[in-house]
This record gives C-alpha cells, sequence and structure tokens, in this order.
C-alpha cells in the first residue's frame, strides 16, 4: 500500500510540474500554427454568488469552470465535465447559451458558455490544475478576474 501511494504522490508531482513546463511551448505552438480549438465556459450562480477557480498553469486569473470540449463532447457535456474536474461539483440544468471567438494566447477559439445549477456537496480542487476555488459574490470579485467575466454575466443577464 505505501508503494502505491508513493507511486500516486509522483504522479501528481510530475503532472503539476508539467503543465507549469509545457505552457510557454503551447503558446509558442499557438503562436506559430494558429489552431482552431473549442472550449466551454460553465456559469455557476447560486444565492447570488459565482463559482469561480484559478488555474495554476496560463494567466493566473479566476474564472468559470471550464475547458477544452473533446472530440464527440457537446458543450453541455464539455461543461459538466470540467466543473467536476475542476471544482469537484457535480451540477444540473446545464444549459448551452451562446459562443464567442477568442484569440488571446494566438489560438482561434470558439467558446461556448454554458449556466448550470449548483446541487449541494463541498468543493474539492484538481490540486495539478487548479489552485483554489471560490464562491465570490456578484457585485465584489477580485480584482484579477477572467478579462471577459462582466461581459458574459451582463450577456446572461445576471449582473
Amino acid at each position: 500500500m505505501l508503494q502505491f501511494s508513493i507511486r500516486n504522490d509522483m504522479y501528481r508531482y510530475f503532472k503539476k510540474y508539467f503543465y507549469i513546463f509545457a505552457q510557454p511551448f503551447r503558446t509558442l505552438y499557438w503562436f506559430v500554427l494558429r489552431p482552431r480549438t473549442c472550449g466551454v465556459i460553465c456559469v455557476v450562480v447560486n444565492e447570488g454568488r459565482v463559482l469561480l477557480v484559478k488555474l495554476k498553469y496560463g494567466p493566473k486569473w479566476w474564472t468559470p469552470p471550464g475547458g477544452n470540449v473533446n472530440k464527440g463532447e457537446d458543450y453541455v457535456e464539455a461543461a459538466k465535465r470540467e466543473c467536476f474536474e475542476e471544482s469537484g461539483l457535480c451540477v444540473s440544468n446545464v444549459e448551452f447559451k451562446y459562443t464567442y471567438k477568442n484569440t488571446s494566447l494566438y489560438k482561434r477559439d470558439t467558446v461556448g458558455i454554458c449556466t448550470a445549477t449548483y446541487n449541494g456537496g463541498e468543493l474539492s480542487i484538481d490540486e495539478n490544475e487548479v489552485s483554489e476555488a471560490k464562491w465570490f459574490d456578484i457585485y465584489n470579485f477580485p480584482s484579477n478576474t477572467y478579462h471577459r467575466l462582466n461581459e458574459v454575466l451582463h450577456k446572461l443577464e445576471i449582473l
């Protein structure tokens, strides 16, 4: 059992530093090839608060849970998966709302915006990918939030 624990700890350590190490190479790849990608953001609102996570790699801003849409997955499935992976929360009533084009970080990214209902439960982050996850009052966000967060919340008529 001790051997499994050590192996698991080594895997988490490797994965954590791989994300950090790989980010500049990913950015260079995006700059040179400008790939088309597809992502999702899931806005979870609960009693006037919005769930935000802070990733360990890339820009260190607070953002709603989200990430890549896998092959064969739609926006709703990806939103549920990313929400669970990044916060440990299972959400329901996930609805696709709209898409926008994102060209930051040199990609040609189509981002789907979804909303979801919080079902209860405790936040449990993936420590390899996320450094923090918290609920923030809709009118009191930290200063370092995702640059399009207010735009997204206004478009969803949450603000």
